[in-house]
């Protein structure tokens, strides 16, 4: 099934800052992008800072988490093959699903039904179901 796309003319900023700056929070836990281990992954942890678990690790850099308004699922910036996509995970890192390609600065609509997202050297903002 293919996505369907709305192109929306806005300035890139607008899902920069929809992002968060690479961490956002859902209920007592936060998701973060962080090169600690020397290659940029997702990790969650605990509200307190406490229980850092890194959720991603592979050899592409994975960033730009983004929680799922229901908390169940965070969509993420990754070139893990070589070309830049949106996927998504459950959050503990497992059911790693690739969303779109050539796609950067995901982030999910209020009702969780669609993710907003920018192509790579274009000021436009798409939405996919």
């Amino acid at each position: 099934m293919k996505p369907s796309l709305l192109v929306i003319p806005f300035a890139a900023a607008l899902v920069a800052s929809a992002c968060g700056g690479g961490e956002q929070q859902a209920a007592d836990r936060i998701v973060f992008q962080s090169d600690r281990d020397g290659d940029a992954e997702i990790y969650v942890m605990n509200a307190d800072g406490s229980g850092i678990t890194r959720l991603t690790d592979n050899p592409g850099t994975d960033i730009a988490p983004s929680w799922s308004p229901d908390g169940k699922r965070i969509a993420f910036l990754s070139a893990r093959d070589g070309r830049r996509g949106v996927f998504t995970m459950n959050t503990d890192g497992s059911d790693v699903t690739l969303l779109l390609r050539d796609a950067i600065f995901p982030s999910w609509s209020p009702d969780g039904q669609r993710i907003a997202f920018m192509r790579p050297a274009e000021n436009d903002i798409y939405v996919a179901n």
